[in-house]
């Protein structure tokens, strides 16, 4: 205690004569002012007594590790955490091995082991004790044609999509809640921490991005909780590339129907190309329009600890229940309407011919667009255009664009050319790259400019379909045409691409010029 008191009072005198060989001031006014009161000092004084601050707060940092040096014993290189698993834990080798080995093992078990075996339970329950005796009944009652589809096509098939995919998306939230509950994400933001600042971001980015894993609107939102001004815009921008659930029926619908012993090898593939494209983009963006400071990270490591089941059970049920409200209700409705512009001619009569509706013509009208990426079918465009609004609609709209409702059925229904949506292995790897990377959904869209302003949303509509389109067209060229022409035209798509960076870094850095006011 007498070292401590010794110690601070040498440096208190210290500066006190620093104060008194510059102003004729009493000592009591002196040490009020070292402590943040001025009593009777002019503006000149303060301002002399405030610039001391900084060095007065590294003596008491000094102090206080001097102090804890005589008290503590530290074993070097090491970070303690709450567990004494953390030694092993903590070790970036470890980490990433672990980080690998958990999620590979997961997503196979959620994807394709347990998932799809609950999905097809569900399926036949509900088809054979709702679905079956309400088509029985209508066609008891009735014979028209256009109200039985629309109950069979337009309503039933929205459900059985939605309810297919329960069971993956319930068991998502088992494992990442399993994750954070563990104690695991916070020391993998720790361990990651170090390569995520190499693009700009902090250890707690990869918190945002596993979040991101369930919803990227939430992510987004997620990030008004970074200090960095430039970081949480990058975060904003780069969160839609993480794949979240809505994209999941997607890649497991298209990998299972035309690459059905390595689907799983591909779901994952394209999860991990969201995250390399994220970070790519978030380094982009560092070098030139959203520099950002040093990043420290601040993080308390919660203790590490087994699973609570009823915990977990109880979270990832409310979470999924939230899910399904939300999913279904939306599903459910854009179904209707997907399936009324698909049977609906211009003249407002009912037509089984989906080439003659309302939705196939207008898409037709736009489709040579993206042909080069191997998407020019109306009824693909269909489904990006609905999936724009809500990625849980595309596998919707598909099953309604081809007229089948069971999962199996839709799965068969792509694989054949004269099809409505029907794909070749070249286009299916072209669509899931394309529906991975195109745009983010609406909300979350509103959401980007909430958290940031009007011009990143925009900036990340348009930079990410350009990327979408880019890395679509270098696939599915090099799969039909070869890789030499694909190669020439994605350099010529890239400078393309950097000078648009390079000028909107212009924009941003200059006043307008039309009225030389606003940025």
């Amino acid at each position: 205690d007498s070292k401590v008191q010794n110690a601070a009072t040498q440096s208190l005198e210290k500066y006190i004569k620093i104060v008194q060989n510059k102003y004729n001031i009493d000592k009591k006014s002196i040490i009020f002012a070292l402590n943040g009161i001025f009593n009777n000092l002019t503006e000149e004084q303060i301002e002399f007594v405030k610039s001391l601050y900084p060095e007065i707060i590294k003596d008491r940092y000094n102090q206080i590790d001097n102090i804890l040096a005589d008290c503590i014993m530290i074993e070097k290189n090491f970070v303690y955490g709450k567990s004494k698993l953390d030694k092993i834990l903590l070790n970036p080798f470890v980490a990433t091995i672990t980080f690998l080995l958990t999620f590979f093992v997961g997503f196979y078990a959620i994807f394709f082991l347990i998932g799809p075996w609950i999905s097809d339970i569900e399926e036949k329950l509900l088809t054979t004790f709702l679905i079956n005796p309400i088509m029985n009944f209508l066609y008891l009652t009735t014979d028209n044609i256009w109200l039985l589809e629309f109950f069979n096509s337009g309503v039933f098939n929205s459900i059985l999509t939605v309810i297919s995919f329960v069971p993956q998306v319930s068991l998502m939230f088992v494992f990442l809640c399993i994750l954070e509950d563990s104690g695991i994400i916070s020391r993998l933001a720790y361990v990651f921490d170090d390569f995520l600042s190499c693009f700009g971001l902090n250890g707690k980015a990869l918190y945002l991005m596993l979040l991101g894993l369930g919803c990227n609107t939430m992510s987004t939102t997620a990030s008004r909780n970074l200090g960095d001004k430039n970081l949480k815009i990058k975060s904003a921008i780069i969160n839609p590339y993480i794949s979240c659930m809505a994209r999941l029926p997607v890649y497991a619908l298209i990998a299972s129907a035309f690459f059905s012993k390595f689907s799983f090898f591909v779901v994952f593939g394209l999860y991990a190309l969201g995250f390399v494209v994220a970070l790519i983009m978030s380094l982009v963006l560092n070098k030139t329009i959203l520099k950002s400071k040093q990043n420290e990270l601040l993080l308390e490591f919660p203790p590490l600890k087994g699973i609570d089941a009823k915990h977990i059970l109880q979270v990832a049920r409310v979470n999924a229940f939230d899910f399904f409200k939300r999913v279904f209700t939306l599903v459910l409705s854009m179904g209707v309407i997907v399936w009324i512009l698909t049977h609906t001619q211009f003249n407002l009569k009912y037509t089984q011919n989906i080439s003659q509706s309302v939705l196939f013509l207008i898409a037709n009208k736009v489709s040579f667009l993206f042909k080069p990426i191997g998407l020019g079918s109306a009824g693909i465009l269909c489904a990006l255009v609905v999936g724009f609004l809500a990625k849980e609609m595309i596998v919707s709209t598909m099953a309604i664009c081809n007229g089948v409702g069971s999962q199996k059925a839709l799965m068969s229904s792509l694989t054949v050319s004269t099809s409505v949506i029907g794909f070749t292995i070249p286009s299916a790897v072209s669509f899931l790259i394309f529906s991975l990377l195109y745009c983010p959904c609406a909300s979350n869209l509103a959401v980007i400019k909430k958290e940031t302003d009007k011009f990143y949303m925009w900036f990340s509509l348009i930079s990410q379909f350009t990327i979408a389109y880019v890395l679509s067209f270098i696939v599915y060229q090099s799969l039909t045409k070869g890789i030499n022409f694909a190669i020439v035209i994605a350099i010529v798509i890239t400078l393309i691409m950097l000078a648009i960076i390079f000028t909107t870094k212009k924009v941003k850095q200059h006043k307008c010029l039309t009225c030389g006011r606003c940025k």
